[in-house]
């Protein structure tokens, strides 16, 4: 299904294991906010407001687990995060999620410049329609202008896109724009694997279609959050 969008409104290796195989995450942060049990949260980054890019690193959900490792450095500054070039940055989460429309990913960003065909806020996908992220490509004809597409499994998309900042989120089947649920069916076509990558796609262990692009904070998690989308964009943009 997709959706016209108007207006300008703004550890274990591989797959995951089951929540018993996994410690529970410490109490609190905004990661959590509504009551998200500690152990769905796979991964928590921040970069804004923190200390120095190497402490935005940190998984807050579980430090020392799934810290986010370079693949090349991002800049970075405490207001803005972390500030990717668009030609060749991105980090690696580690993380593996399942492609069943079980998980969820969130991210806050800004500052995102718009390119020639697409690029992307993180994840995983083979190329052919099939992955675990969020991204922005040029219009399929006969729309125009830019188009964002939720990928869980397979993907939907919401033609007409106006934003380059926000709260973007893919929760089970449904993908959410500042806290909105702007697409409600998201096919669910492949089993694909592969670790999430941020400001790039993972293709099978390569990075590409890498964003010129500001990232404040993303979380990730084996469950569906839609009941906790609305709270958690609050607590992100209020980073």
């Amino acid at each position: 299904m997709i959706h016209s969008v108007l207006g300008s409104r703004y550890g274990i290796t591989g797959v995951l294991g089951s929540a018993r195989q996994r410690e529970a995450a410490p109490s609190g942060g905004w990661w959590l906010t509504g009551g998200i049990p500690a152990v769905n949260c796979i991964g928590a980054y921040q970069a804004k407001g923190v200390a120095s890019l190497a402490a935005s690193y940190s998984n807050l959900a579980n430090p020392g687990t799934y810290d986010a490792a370079l693949g090349v450095a991002p800049a970075w500054d405490d207001v803005n995060g972390w500030k990717f070039d668009g030609i060749d940055d991105y980090l690696n989460t580690g993380i593996t999620p399942e492609h069943d429309q079980t998980w969820s990913m969130i991210i806050r960003h800004s500052n995102w410049v718009r390119v020639q065909n697409f690029s992307t806020l993180a994840g995983c996908g083979d190329g052919a329609g099939h992955g675990f992220l969020l991204d922005e490509r040029d219009a399929v004809a006969p729309f125009v202008g830019r188009e964002v597409y939720f990928f869980n499994g397979g993907y939907s998309l919401i033609v007409e896109d106006p934003y380059t900042a926000g709260v973007w989120c893919v929760a089970g089947s449904d993908g959410y724009i500042d806290g909105v649920d702007v697409v409600d069916i998201i096919n669910n076509t492949s089993d694909w694997q592969g670790e999430v990558y941020i400001a790039a796609q993972n293709n099978s262990g390569n990075p590409y279609t890498f964003s010129d692009i500001d990232i404040q904070a993303l979380a990730i998690y084996d469950i569906d959050i839609a009941a906790y989308v609305a709270g958690l964009t609050t607590a992100m943009a209020a980073l």
